[in-house]
């Protein structure tokens, strides 16, 4: 059961008055990125990607970069995926690490 299509949809919502607290003050809404999967069978899978404070950069990015390392790939395999995106990540950005401390 191959992946087909990875579409990410950034969303923001207001929370009523009242909702959480967090460590930096009163939460007045929340952020998310809602991904969804869909393989050549037309079964369709949905995910929340976690994204700090940049949800729109996150979902461009899954549509991107992390869209490719899906496509083709065997929907069911969930840790090889996971491992896929998850060392692609770290090889990319080991040169910005590096370079910070430097």
């Amino acid at each position: 059961m191959k992946i087909v299509e990875v579409k990410a949809y950034p969303t923001s919502f207001p929370l009523p008055k009242g909702g959480p607290k967090l460590g930096i003050g009163q939460a007045v809404k929340r952020d998310a990125v809602m991904v969804k999967i869909t393989t050549e069978d037309g079964i369709s899978g949905w995910g929340e990607a976690h994204h700090g404070r940049a949800h729109t950069a996150v979902a461009r990015l899954i549509e991107t970069t992390l869209r490719q390392l899906l496509l083709g790939q065997d929907a069911l395999d969930t840790t090889g995926l996971w491992a896929r995106m998850y060392k692609y990540h770290w090889r990319r950005t080991a040169w910005v690490r590096a370079r910070r401390w430097r």
